[in-house]
């Protein structure tokens, strides 16, 4: 966890008690915890974002959906750790007093994806029974799949959150939510989903007419079902984890789904051409003025340069730079720009994968969320070891950029382990609105392929941390390290007496005292 006020917690958990002593109805929740992740407001913390010049911010209120949740009776255990700004798809941060990186539960020197990382590895090692996380291109779809939970993204605007997040994009944005069972993100869904998404500003978005009700059938089958598989989500995918996607598919069809391969090329390319391109384009317009927003909201007394001068995570912080210096020059760099991306280019690209379904005649799509298993914390950011065990550019290896910015609604599940033991993810997509057919495929899948056994219990020990520090490489100073110079801009080391006087196994040690203590 990256904040956890014990007091806090268990002084909500008491009143809870109490109450029910007294014969008060403490249902649906009846004191179950709930993390959250650390760009989510929750009065009484802060909202740090991972990076050091929130640390000390503290919100006067809790984004809408956490005062939902409260008023179900359930608590809040703390706020988890996550990629500084939500800017990464690794949840990897250089280890300082406040900060560092999280672990994945199946192997602590894998990362366990990004940029909601505390929120799935904690649920992943039974910290927490489920948590919030959030979604822009992938924030809580990428770390569920890579730590072996749900990852549920939902119609924008169907969880409120309000002014209560620390944003990235306001036109992709979502707080989502993770579990590791299907009843239980189903119940929490129920609980912070907000009943009209045209009440929500970011729902606004929307064509109107698109409803948050999300109505799941239990008893769904997939027999006569139609599911989709756009070819290029599934063409180069690595070795250690095509076996175990496969598998997921055949399930569908043995249990009576025809899958249907489909070519979205044509769509994505106009999603790329008019956005900007995967990690550029509108961002240089929205992340700047978003967060500006988001201080002057919350009257915190800092400007978002110094918010973005701080930034521990040197990717980060010459990322973030360079779109508050080049956001007049950027490909939507203009607010007619904006308009124009609003107006007419986004909707065409919502129609088209409107289109898509209806030419294919699916009911939803199913394709991986990585291409590639969770790798070595010292192997990625800002590259990663491609599907063929070649260098490329991290942002290469996942699936969820599309889908955001088309308005998608989508959901991770765990479908097994990769041969070297690590979990694997596919995802249902569906459009917007859609949400309660993707619970309902989400649960009819887990009925068939089960849920993943837990990771190992870290043994006991004291004193053995995990830490994370730059890697030092030469390179002409201009963006990020170069392919020839190295793949990853990390590295991973373990420190202190552990139980059996060292780290001979990978140190599942330090998991706990990494999750708990920081």
């Amino acid at each position: 966890m990256q904040i956890l006020d014990r007091m806090q917690s268990l002084q909500e958990a008491q009143s809870i008690d109490d109450r029910a002593a007294m014969g008060e109805d403490i249902r649906p929740l009846c004191g179950l915890p709930l993390a959250v992740k650390d760009s989510i407001d929750v009065a009484g913390y802060p909202s740090s974002a991972g990076t050091p010049a929130l640390l000390g911010m503290f919100p006067q209120t809790s984004a809408p959906l956490v005062d939902a949740y409260r008023s179900a009776n359930g608590i809040i255990l703390g706020k988890t750790r996550m990629h500084e700004l939500s800017a990464g798809a690794t949840s990897i941060s250089p280890t300082t007093a406040n900060f560092t990186a999280v672990l994945n539960p199946y192997n602590v020197t894998h990362h366990p994806g990004g940029s909601s990382g505390g929120s799935a590895a904690g649920v992943a090692a039974r910290l927490a029974p489920w948590a919030l996380c959030e979604d822009t291109g992938g924030s809580c779809r990428l770390p569920a799949s890579a730590s072996g939970v749900l990852g549920f993204r939902p119609t924008l605007g169907c969880y409120n959150h309000g002014d209560g997040l620390v944003p990235a994009s306001f036109t992709r944005d979502t707080v989502g939510a993770a579990a590791r069972g299907m009843e239980d993100l189903i119940l929490l869904d129920s609980i912070v989903r907000d009943s009209d998404a045209m009440t929500r500003a970011n729902g606004a978005l929307l064509p109107p007419g698109v409803s948050c009700q999300a109505n799941v059938d239990r008893g769904l089958s997939f027999a006569g079902m139609r599911i989709g598989l756009p070819m290029g989500f599934w063409a180069s995918l690595d070795p250690a984890i095509i076996d175990v996607l496969e598998n997921a598919t055949d399930h569908m069809s043995r249990a009576g789904a025809e899958m249907v391969p489909l070519n979205l090329s044509s769509v994505i390319s106009y999603g790329n051409d008019h956005y900007g391109g995967a990690l550029s384009g509108l961002n240089y317009f929205e992340t700047p003025r978003e967060l500006s927003r988001y201080l002057w909201r919350h009257s915190y007394n800092i400007s978002i340069m110094q918010v973005y001068k701080q930034i521990n995570d040197p990717i980060v912080r010459s990322s973030n730079l360079q779109q508050l210096a080049n956001g007049v020059s950027s490909p939507l760099g203009s607010p007619t720009d904006f308009v124009d991306f609003l107006t007419t280019y986004r909707p065409t690209l919502t129609q088209r994968w409107a289109d898509a379904y209806q030419a294919a005649n699916v009911s939803a799509l199913f394709y991986p969320v990585w291409t590639v298993p969770p790798r070595p914390i010292n192997d990625v950011d800002p590259y990663s070891i491609g599907p063929s065990g070649d260098v490329v550019g991290i942002e290469t290896t996942i699936n969820t950029l599309e889908d955001a910015e088309a308005t998608q609604t989508s959901l991770s599940v765990p479908v097994g382990m990769s041969t070297d033991g690590l979990p694997v993810g596919a995802q249902f997509v569906a459009p917007h609105g859609q949400d309660g057919l993707v619970l309902s495929l989400g649960l009819a899948l887990e009925k068939l392929v089960g849920r993943l056994d837990p990771p190992p219990d870290p043994p006991a020990c004291a004193g053995c941390s995990a830490f994370v520090q730059n890697h030092v490489v030469t390179f002409d100073g201009v963006g990020s390290p170069d392919l020839s110079s190295t793949s990853s801009a990390y590295n991973l080391y373990f420190e202190g007496p552990c139980r059996d006087g060292g780290l001979r196994t990978y140190g599942q040690e330090s998991l706990w005292n990494n999750l708990i203590v920081g």
